[in-house]
């Protein structure tokens, strides 16, 4: 090697060190050295005029450093970044990825000087070194890398303290990806990544360059949390990631101006969202088994009565009085009320053993805050009633609610029974708008039977579009509710929507009244008056998946308008993304893997159907300002037919006046030969006839001038008459081209909504093969269950040998045939055992294999669809 060395390749310590060296020993710039070291020591040894850091498994075109370096001298940058793809060594093909170099954010520019682009000198490219060539003396006499290397710190103070900062823009690098042995991209930890920008905060505080360059940081600061967000493989590791930025000083720093001063940018809506992340977390992990609350106030009665009233509680001091009350006072006595304190806070557990004292059908039970679901289950495992009917705490019931439902119930020995649920009303005049909205919604119109089957009711009111899911205006055999298990979800809201829709598909009893027995309450800060949160888009999206799976499993001969039902929860859920407020727009980083890539693709789905929107949008309106154009050029059309026509009008009239002006021509003429004949015989006669002549040649001049008017004119006419059946071609030229794009359009529209229809048809194929699935991993769980048992019984028999082999020696010498036989026959089970085993290996293999293909299979008809468009 050359003692003048070029470039030093330093390869820090990463995954594959053998293959990035191979890769750089090839290269066509001899005058190289190649260190393998940690960063600070290597920048101590190192004699290149540059310095590399290979700080990733990635490899180098041959001619990378002759290009980057040559590019480096004649341009004297201090920096030097080349652009970089991904390499995926599986299948071998390469992935173009901008963030590794970006000169749109300088115009194009390939030189960028010290204090130039201030707002985006640390966005034009990613925090990695492999791919970056820096001065050697900038290096040391920065010190930055005394510490170790630090990806941001690093590459954005060493170009930051550039006096001139170089993009060659041809991809050089690549970054390896997916091997062989299932290894991905390496990611720095939150704690690393968040303490590599508090160090890059605290060298630009140090520079006085913070002020300057807080607009680049933060863009930056985000664009890299959006990349470990979009990489964390489970909710688990997004909601890790979150935390660990929201608890960070530069969240407590610069919140304000992440909300206020950077815009709508996907990558800091992202950052913005991270509290909703973590949120979301919480709420999935919330668990489904819960204490069991504590009886507070009052008795169990002593036997069964007719109807159980279950009321959830929380903070509800001014109304749950009322709200009790109104159950208290109901025409039937034979009830109790069953009020679940959940964990409130206010004077509301005082207030409900004051009612308990009052009254002692009323029980009060105390549980730790686990939300209204956990609250209601645990009210349908108290129950004693024959019956059970659901309240909300703020809200009221009739006072011959109770009576002629359960009538209704007893006489048609029904499961359940839906009435013509709630009048509305509030206290607060602010609230106008939410009773009047409710006292349309919440009544219905239609006559529906009095008696049938629970799907069939829910399809009847989907025909008219008054199904409501809430429960309030349903009461339940409690029977029935034990029969199908019945329970609601905790941690989500809108839970009714599970609740209801599985109770209906189980019913084959079901009635309906036309009684109105519920009065809704609208207050402040309750879930219905509240703005829309990611909670109601996790809700409403928990609810679709939920009872997607219902239908595709469980229950067979689903009805359109069922299938409506759901499809109406998939709307719910993209209406309430999009009126998400920005930073609780990526709430769904936090739901669990499967939900997550379901909800992704709910939103990709979106994103794109919003986009088909737009075009619509934009070809409606191109369409409405074509039809304009032909409304006016039509109006012109008629405009130039009617001065057609009146052209014409004049132009008879033209030629009618040199008709008359030829005929007064042609006497004028006879007369002159007369007088010419009358000259001949005085010759006073002649004077005067002369004088005559002469005023007859006047006239004469005169009608030629107006002759030669006339003909002018009649030229200029014609003229005219061409140009406007030249315009008339024209516009109808126009027409006909207007009228072959109003039909393109129309053919594009047809061939979105057919779009839109294969869609949905794909999915349910999807959900069909899953079901299939699940039911070969039922298959195989039900075979390796009878395996264990065989070697149970294998142990049990063996434990049986054990115990005669303590009997006497006589006893076993006389046994000794039969032990040997015993022996042979647990070799021969424990052969089996081995056989049953690798069967058991075998089958999972195969459910694994048939688990990727589905996955690749679904993968393909997403990306062909995508195509298709």
């Amino acid at each position: 090697m050359s003692e003048a060395v070029k470039v030093s390749v330093v390869i820090l310590p990463c995954r594959h060190p053998q293959r990035i060296k191979e890769s750089f020993s090839k290269q066509t710039l001899k005058d190289i050295e190649i260190l393998e070291d940690c960063a600070e020591n290597a920048v101590l040894k190192a004699r290149g005029k540059y310095i590399l850091f290979a700080d990733r498994p990635c490899t180098a075109e041959p001619e990378a450093l002759e290009k980057i370096y040559g590019f480096a001298e004649e341009n004297d940058c201090e920096v030097t970044v080349a652009s970089a793809d991904y390499h995926d060594i599986c299948k071998d093909r390469f992935i173009p990825e901008r963030r590794f170099l970006n000169l749109s954010y300088f115009g194009g520019k390939s030189i960028i000087l010290r204090g130039e682009g201030t707002r985006s000198i640390m966005n034009f490219t990613s925090p990695d070194a492999f791919n970056k060539l820096f001065r050697t003396d900038l290096v040391k006499e920065s010190g930055v890398l005394k510490d170790g290397l630090f990806n941001a710190f690093f590459v954005y103070s060493m170009i930051t303290s550039a006096e001139r900062t170089g993009g060659q823009d041809e991809v050089l690098f690549h970054s390896l990806i997916n091997f062989e042995d299932g290894e991905d991209e390496e990611l720095p930890s939150p704690e690393r990544f968040t303490g590599d920008f508090e160090r890059l905060e605290g060298y630009l505080v140090k520079k006085g360059l913070v002020n300057d360059l807080s607009f680049s940081f933060l863009k930056c600061f985000s664009a890299e949390f959006a990349y470990l967000l979009r990489r964390s493989g489970d909710s688990g590791s997004a909601a890790g990631i979150c935390r660990t930025v929201t608890a960070s000083p530069l969240w407590l720093k610069y919140r304000d101006i992440l909300e206020n001063d950077l815009g709508g940018d996907e990558n800091t809506v992202m950052l913005r969202s991270a509290p909703a992340v973590i949120k979301t977390y919480e709420l999935c992990s919330v668990p489904h088994d819960f204490e069991a609350p504590v009886l507070a106030a009052g008795e169990p009665p002593e036997g069964e009565v007719l109807v159980s009233v279950v009321i959830p509680v929380y903070n509800v001091e001014k109304y749950i009085g009322d709200c009790v009350r109104s159950v208290l006072e109901q025409s039937l006595k034979d009830i109790e009320i069953i009020c679940i304190n959940d964990g409130s806070t206010d004077s509301t557990p005082d207030v409900l053993k004051g009612l308990a004292g009052e009254d002692k059908r009323v029980r009060v039970y105390s549980q730790k805050n686990s939300g209204v679901s956990a609250a209601r289950n645990a009210g349908i495992r108290l129950a004693a009633g024959r019956y059970i009917y659901f309240l909300d705490s703020d809200d009221m019931i009739s006072s011959d609610a109770l009576k002629e439902l359960s009538d209704q119930m007893e006489r048609d020995s029904l499961d359940m029974l839906i009435f013509n649920y709630a009048d509305c009303f509030s206290e607060d005049e602010d609230l106008e708008s939410f009773v009047s909205n409710g006292r349309i919604f919440y009544r219905r119109n239609g006559i529906y039977p009095a008696k049938c089957s629970g799907a069939g009711l829910m399809a009847e009111m989907m025909k008219r579009n008054e199904y409501i899911p809430a429960i309030h205006g349903q009461i339940y055999r409690r029977s029935y509710l034990k029969d199908i298990n019945a329970s609601f979800i905790p941690g989500i809201i809108h839970e009714d929507n599970i609740f209801t829709f599985t109770a209906l598909l189980s019913c084959r009893s079901c009635g309906y009244s036309e009684g109105r027995y519920y009065r809704r309450r609208y207050r402040e800060d309750s879930i219905m008056t509240k703005r829309t949160s990611f909670r109601n888009c996790c809700g409403y999206f928990y609810s679709y998946v939920y009872c997607s799976e219902l239908i595709g499993g469980k229950f067979s001969n689903v009805t359109k308008e069922i299938n409506e039902v759901v499809l109406r929860l998939f709307d719910n859920a993209v209406m309430n993304q999009m009126r998400l407020p920005a930073e609780e727009k990526y709430f769904f980083y936090g739901l669990d893997r499967h939900l997550f890539v379901t909800y992704s693709d709910m939103v990709f789905r979106q994103a794109e159907l919003r986009k088909k929107e737009i075009e619509l949008k934009e070809r409606n309106e191109e369409k409405r300002k074509l039809t304009e154009e032909l409304r006016k050029e039509t109006s012109a059309k008629a405009a130039l037919d009617k001065k057609l026509s009146a052209c014409e009008d004049t132009i008879r009239n033209l030629n009618s006046d040199l008709e008359e002006l030829r005929k007064g021509l042609g006497v004028m003429t006879s007369e002159r030969n007369a007088l010419q004949n009358r000259l001949t015989a005085t010759a006073d006669e002649k004077v005067r006839l002369e004088n005559r002549l002469k005023d007859m040649n006047l006239k004469r001049e005169e009608l030629d001038k107006r002759l030669n008017e006339s003909n002018r004119k009649n030229a200029e006419l014609n003229d005219r008459v061409k140009k406007i059946y030249a315009e008339k071609n024209e516009i109808y030229d126009k027409l006909q081209i207007t009228y072959k794009e109003k039909s393109e359009i129309n053919r594009k529209l047809q061939d979105t909504y057919e779009e839109k229809s294969e869609i949905n048809r794909k999915l349910q194929d999807t959900y069909e093969e899953k079901s299939e699935i699940n039911r070969k991993l039922q298959t195989a769980y039900e075979e390796k269950s009878e395996i264990n048992r065989k070697l149970q019984t294998a142990y049990e028999e063996k434990s049986e040998l054990n115990r005669k082999l303590k009997l006497t020696y006589e006893e076993k010498s006389e046994r000794g045939r039969i032990i040997k036989d015993q022996k042979a026959q647990i070799r021969e089970l424990r052969k089996q055992n081995k056989e049953l085993q690798s069967t058991v290996r075998t089958q999972k293999a195969e459910i694994k294999n048939l688990s990727e293909k589905l996955s690749n299979k679904i993968i393909r008809k997403v990306k062909k669809l995508f195509k298709r468009r």
